[in-house]
């Protein structure tokens, strides 16, 4: 059994021991290494051991590069489908919205306010018109077997009836106490001849809206006169009435 000898370079070796020998081998060895294992001893000289064992050596991976030009396009791609998804369901809501327009209201019908009036026709069957229920009518007849000429009077509205044809053109030349503008209309498709004052002043009353009305048929003629004081409802009421006008001897 051979015996391990630890050479120790500061005693010197036994006499006649190999052990010079085999330590210039072992150095050469070290020192060159065997052409096989020639790339164990460069590793071994070039890695430190750590207790005998080399330690595990991680190569550093490089973040790939072409990643840092894909992320940014990748965000501009997306911001700009989710831009063109918003526009088409936009256009898509637009023309949903056109194709079925809203429906529209059904109009109710306004209640006719003279539908329940009392209807007037007159006795010698020149006119006939429609006045409130809460007015009442009052008939003074100058000639009273015929009533061809008569008073009628209804609310603040006075309806004279005449035998002449020339009482408009009477009225017409008359002069009045206030200033009043005369034009020509139509009642009932008649010509007619309006006197009108929206301040007539007459002396010791308020100022009122003053309307005479003068039609000739024929060889007669009516006037129809209102006054009743400023901003009254009447006037209104006046206007409707003369919407009911019909003549009936023309």
């Amino acid at each position: 059994m051979s015996e391990n000898i630890t050479l120790n370079p500061l005693i010197p070796a036994p006499l006649g021991s190999d052990l010079p020998a085999q330590a210039g081998l072992e150095g050469s060895d070290l020192a060159g290494g065997d052409s096989s294992t020639g790339d164990v001893a460069e590793s071994q000289v070039g890695t430190p051991k750590v207790g005998g064992v080399s330690p595990l050596v991680v190569p550093h991976k490089k973040f790939p590069i072409l990643l840092l030009f894909l992320i940014p396009i990748l965000i501009i791609v997306a911001v700009i489908a989710i831009y063109v998804l918003l526009q088409v369901r936009t256009m898509y809501q637009q023309t949903v919205a056109v194709a079925s327009p809203a429906p529209s209201p059904t109009p109710i019908a306004s209640a006719d306010p003279i539908a329940d009036w009392q209807t007037y026709n007159n006795p010698s069957a020149l006119f006939s018109f429609k006045y409130p229920l809460d007015l009442k009518i009052t008939i003074d007849c100058i000639e009273k077997k015929t009533c061809n000429e008569s008073f009628i009077n209804i609310g603040d509205i006075n309806i004279q009836q005449f035998k002449t044809n020339s009482s408009c053109e009477n009225i017409n030349n008359s002069s009045f106490s206030d200033p009043v503008e005369k034009s020509n209309i139509k009642l009932d498709n008649q010509e007619s001849l309006l006197i009108s004052s929206d301040n007539f002043q007459v002396e010791g009353n308020e100022p009122a809206n003053f309307r005479i009305i003068c039609v000739t048929l024929g060889a007669k003629s009516i006037k129809i006169q209102y006054s009743a004081p400023i901003n009254s409802i009447e006037l209104g009421r006046f206007n409707q009435i003369l919407s009911t006008f019909k003549f009936t001897d023309q």
